[in-house]
C-alpha cells in the first residue's frame, strides 16, 4: 500500500499547536518568536525557515522524537528523506526505538548541552553490556537534530568486525558513491568537509583500531561531530567520554513509600516494561519490596531489568526475585525484532567477552571470584605463576572495557567492583576453565591473612579502622568462608583454612551482635573438624561457646568450654585455656553459681597475668567483677572494674573501656549513686554506638531505663524500656543473668506510676524509635539525671550479670 505523502510544515505546526491547545500568540512567546512568524509558517508564506526557527517551535510544543524528525523533514525534504540519493543526500531518520526512554533526563540534558555548544567534536558514551548507551544515544541525537543543518546519519557497526570496513559502512549510509580509484576516506573528507553533520555511531568496541581514521575524518571536516556508544573509549585526543551509568535503585534496607519508590528511575522502568505483558500491573504493598528487591539484584541495570519484567507474566514479583538468585538464566527472552546479543543478557555479555584479549579474558573470569569488590593489591594476588602478561595493563584494559567499575573505597584506596550480572558470567567461564579452585584458594589465602592480621585490632586500640576493613570486605570474607568451609575431597587443608578464618573472626561477630551468622560458620568449621585434636579446634569451641551464650543457649556453650578446656590442656595451649575458663564462667554466672563463676574467673586472670595479655588480663578482671557483685558484694566488685577500666584506657581498648563502664554504671546504680550511674553509663553507650556494639547498647539502655525510673523520670524509663526491646529483638540477643528480673521490675514499677493506658503509650512510643533516636534519647536522659547530685535510693535487689568482658 502506498504511504501517504507527509504533511506540509505550516499544517504540522498547526496540529500540533491545536493539540497542545495554545493559541497563535501563546506559542509565539513559548518559542520566543513573533506571531507574525508563527502566522506566515502555518499560512506557507515562509517556505524554507531556519532550522533553527524549527528547532524552537519543537522545543516550545514539546515534541516527541519521532514528532520532532517529522517536523525538521518537512522544513527540509530534500534533506531529512530516508532514501540514500546519488547527488550526496543521505538518511538522517534515527531508528525509532519501540518503547519511550525512561529516565535518563540528566544524561540527556548534558549530552545535548554539549553537542548544542560544539564541546564536543567526538563524544564517546561508554559502558558496560545492557546498561542503554545506544538508547540513550538515539534520544539524545533526536532532541539536538535541529541544531545540525545538514541532518544527522545513524550507522550501526555491530555487523562489522574488520576495522577497514568502517569508513566504506559510514560512505554506504551517507550515500557517499565511488568516484574512480580514490580512496574512500578521500571520498569521505570530501564529502563532509562544508556539511554541519551529527554521525551517530553504534557499537565501536570491536573496531576500536579504526579510530583513528575517524579522528582524520573529524580533522577534515570542521562542523562535523560524532557520536560514538563504545564498551571502551576510542583513546583519541579529540574525545570526551561520558560514562553511562545503571539506574538508580532504591536501598532495601529503608524502602522509601510507594509513591517516591515509584518515582525512582530502574522501578519505573520495571513497571513500565512490565506493563506490555500485564497492562493491569501496578507497584503495590505487597509487591513493592520484592520489585525493589529485583532492581536492586539486577544493579539497576536496564537490559537485565527489561528481560525481568517480561517474566511477570508467569511469575509474580516475590517469585521472581527468588529465581533471580542465580540472574543469567531468568534473563532471557528479549523481543524478536532485538539484535541478538540483546535477547539475553548472557549474549549481551558474552559480547563483550568475545573482544577480549586471551590475557584479559584470564583476569576478567578470575576476578569474579570477588564478591562486593575489591582493591587493586587484593586482585593483584590472583596473579599465577606462569602468567604471561602485565597486571596493571591487563587490569586498566578491562576497567577502560566497562567490565569493571571504580567505585567508593576507603580513603586512599580506590576499590573496584563488577555488576552481578557480569560477575556471575566471569564465574560461569571461570568453572569452564578449569581454574576455579586455584582462584577460590588465592582469594580465601588472601582473606585469611587479612582477617588474621586484624586478629589484634579486634580487641585492640585499632577496633574501628578494623571493623570498617571488615565490614567493607564482608561479602568477600562469607565467599572465601563458604569455599573454605565447602563440599570438597580436599577437605583438610580447607577446613584448617576455614578453623583459621572463625577461629579469628568471632570477635567481629561478637562486637557487631551478628550472633547467629557467627554460630553457623562456627558450626560448620567444627563439624568437618570432629575428631581433630588441635590448639585451633579447641579455639573454635571456645569462639562457639561465646556466641551460643550470647544466644541464650546456655547448655551448649557450657559443652563448648567444656571441651576447648579438655583439649586446650591436651595440647598446652595456655590461652585457649583461659579463654575457656572466661566461657565457664560466663554459664555459671547464668546459673546463679557464682561462687563457682567467680573461681573460673579467677583462674583465667591467672593465666592471662602469668601470659602478660593485657587486654585478656582487663576481660578476666571484669568477669570476676560481675561474678563477685552477683554474689552480693558490689562494693568489692568496684575496684575490679575500675583496675580493668584503667589497664584498657592504657592499651587503648575501645571495647573494653565501654564493657567497664557500662559494669560501674551498674555497681553505682546499684550502691544508689544514680548520678554517678547515670554519667559511666552515658559514656560508655556514646563508645559502645560508636563502634555498633548493639549488645551493650541494648543493656546500658536497660539500665538507664533503671536509674531514671528510681530518679523520678518514669515516662524517660518506660520509653527506654521500649527501645531496649526492639533493638534486643533486632539483633537476637538473649537478657541474662539478673537483667530479665530487672526489666520486669522496670515494666511493673513504670506501670503502677504511669497507669496502663499511658505506660502503653510511653513503652510503644520507645519500640517505634530507630536505634539511632533511641541512643539520643538516652544521651540526653543521662545528662539530666547525671546533673542530679545528691539522689540516694535504697539498694535494689536486682543485680547485673551481663555476661560481658
Amino acid at each position: 500500500m502506498a504511504s501517504r505523502d507527509p504533511l506540509p510544515l505550516g499544517e504540522l505546526v498547526r496540529r500540533h499547536r491545536a493539540a497542545a491547545t495554545l493559541s497563535q500568540e501563546q506559542l509565539a512567546e513559548r518559542a520566543g518568536l513573533s506571531v507574525r512568524a508563527i502566522s506566515d509558517l502555518e499560512r506557507g508564506a515562509h517556505h524554507v525557515p531556519r532550522l533553527e526557527t524549527v528547532r524552537m517551535l519543537a522545543d516550545a510544543l514539546a515534541l516527541t522524537n519521532a514528532d520532532r524528525a517529522a517536523l525538521l523533514a518537512a522544513a527540509r525534504p530534500a534533506l531529512f528523506r530516508t532514501d540514500a540519493a546519488d547527488d550526496g543526500g543521505h538518511a538522517t531518520q534515527l531508528p525509532q526505538p519501540p518503547t519511550p526512554l525512561v529516565g535518563r533526563a540528566h544524561e540527556v540534558a548534558a549530552v545535548v548541552a554539549m553537542l548544542r555548544r560544539g564541546d564536543a567534536r567526538l563524544l564517546t558514551l561508554t559502558g558496560p553490556a545492557g546498561v542503554g548507551k545506544t538508547r540513550l544515544a538515539l534520544e539524545c541525537a533526536g532532541n539536538a537534530a535541529a541544531d545540525f543543518a545538514d541532518g544527522i546519519v545513524f550507522v550501526d557497526l555491530t555487523p562489522i568486525r574488520d576495522p577497514e570496513l568502517v569508513l566504506p559502512t559510514i560512505a554506504d549510509r551517507l550515500g557517499v558513491r565511488g568516484a574512480g580509484h580514490r580512496p574512500v576516506a578521500d571520498r569521505l573528507r570530501m564529502h563532509l568537509a562544508e556539511r554541519q553533520l551529527l554521525l551517530v555511531l553504534d557499537n565501536c568496541e570491536q573496531v576500536l583500531a579504526a579510530a583513528p581514521r575517524l579522528a582524520a575524518l573529524l580533522a577534515a571536516a570542521p562542523r562535523l561531530c560524532v557520536l560514538a556508544t563504545s564498551r571502551t573509549r576510542l583513546a583519541l585526543t579529540v574525545e570526551q567520554e561520558l560514562v553511562v551509568a545503571p539506574l538508580a535503585v532504591p536501598d532495601p534496607t529503608q524502602l522509601p513509600s510507594l509513591e517516591r519508590l515509584e518515582a525512582l528511575d530502574a522501578v519505573r522502568l520495571f513497571i513500565a516494561r512490565a506493563r506490555a505483558f500485564r497492562p493491569d500491573f501496578a507497584l503495590t504493598a505487597d509487591n513493592a519490596a520484592a520489585v525493589a528487591g529485583i532492581c536492586v539484584r539486577l544493579d539497576g541495570l536496564p537490559l537485565a531489568i527489561e528481560l525481568a519484567a517480561a517474566r511477570v507474566k508467569v511469575l509474580p514479583p516475590p517469585a521472581l526475585f527468588e529465581r533471580l538468585e542465580r540472574r543469567l538464566p531468568v534473563l532471557t527472552g528479549g523481543a524478536r525484532d532485538l539484535p541478538a546479543r540483546q535477547q539475553t543478557l548472557r549474549d549481551a555479555i558474552a559480547w563483550s567477552y568475545d573482544l577480549l584479549t586471551p590475557s584479559e579474558r584470564v583476569l576478567f573470569r578470575r576476578l569474579g571470584v570477588f564478591s562486593g569488590g575489591w582493591n587493586l593489591a587484593a586482585a593483584e594476588t590472583l596473579v599465577q605463576p606462569g602468567d604471561e602478561f602485565d597486571f596493571f595493563t591487563t587490569f586498566t584494559a578491562l576497567v577502560d572495557k566497562s567490565l569493571i567499575r571504580q567505585t567508593e573505597g576507603v580513603p586512599g584506596e580506590p576499590r573496584f567492583r563488577m555488576l552481578e550480572t557480569i560477575r556471575e558470567f566471569a564465574v560461569e567461564q571461570l568453572a569452564a576453565s578449569g581454574e576455579e579452585d586455584l582462584a577460590r584458594q588465592a582469594h580465601a589465602h588472601l582473606f585469611v591473612a587479612l582477617v588474621e592480621a586484624g586478629a589484634g585490632g579486634l580487641l585492640g586500640p585499632d577496633l574501628p579502622a578494623w571493623l570498617d576493613r571488615f565490614r567493607v570486605d564482608l561479602d568477600n570474607l562469607r565467599a572465601a568462608l563458604s569455599w573454605s568451609l565447602g563440599s570438597t575431597a580436599a577437605r583438610s587443608a580447607r577446613t584448617e583454612l576455614g578453623l583459621r578464618f572463625v577461629v579469628t573472626l568471632w570477635p567481629f561477630w561478637y562486637w557487631q551482635s551478628q550472633f547467629a551468622e557467627g554460630r553457623r560458620w562456627i558450626d560448620q568449621a567444627l563439624s568437618q573438624s570432629t575428631g581433630q585434636q588441635s590448639a585451633l579446634r579447641a579455639a573454635a569451641l571456645y569462639s562457639a561457646a561465646m556466641l551460643n551464650h550470647h544466644l541464650g543457649d546456655y547448655e551448649t556453650a557450657e559443652h563448648h568450654a567444656l571441651d576447648s578446656l579438655a583439649l586446650a590442656r591436651a595440647c598446652g595451649d595456655a590461652a585457649t585455656e583461659g579463654h575457656a575458663r572466661f566461657a565457664l564462667s560466663l554459664v555459671a554466672g547464668r546459673r546463679g553459681e557464682h561462687r563457682a563463676a567467680a573461681s573460673h574467673a579467677a583462674l583465667a586472670l591467672a593465666i592471662f597475668r602469668q601470659l602478660d595479655d593485657a587486654l585478656w588480663t582487663g576481660m578476666a578482671l571484669t568477669r570476676l567483677g560481675v561474678a563477685t557483685h552477683g554474689g552480693g558484694d558490689p562494693a568489692a566488685a568496684k575496684p575490679l572494674h575500675e583496675e580493668a577500666l584503667r589497664l584498657w584506657r592504657t592499651v587503648g581498648s575501645a571495647t573494653g573501656v565501654a564493657v567497664a563502664l557500662g559494669n560501674l554504671g551498674d555497681v553505682a546504680r546499684d550502691l544508689g549513686a544514680l548520678a554517678e550511674a547515670a554519667d559511666r553509663l552515658r559514656e560508655g553507650l556514646e563508645i559502645a554506638w560508636a563502634l555498633r556494639m548493639d549488645w551493650v547498647v541494648v543493656e546500658d539502655l536497660v539500665f538507664l531505663a533503671d536509674v531514671a525510673q528510681r530518679a523520678g523520670r518514669v515516662p524517660g524509663a518506660a520509653r527506654l524500656l521500649g527501645a531496649a526491646e526492639r533493638l534486643r529483638e533486632t539483633i537476637g540477643h538473649a537478657l541474662f543473668g539478673n537483667l530479665p528480673m530487672v526489666v520486669e521490675a522496670g515494666i511493673i514499677a513504670t506501670r503502677l506510676a504511669l497507669g496502663t493506658g499511658p505506660f502503653a503509650v510511653a513503652w510503644e512510643g520507645g519500640h517505634a524509635l530507630s536505634s539511632e533516636q533511641a541512643v539520643a534519647t538516652a544521651l540526653e536522659l543521662a545528662d539530666a539525671l547525671a546533673a542530679e547530685h545528691g539522689t540516694t535510693l535504697e539498694r535494689a535487689d536486682c543485680r547485673r550479670d551481663p555476661g560481658s568482658f
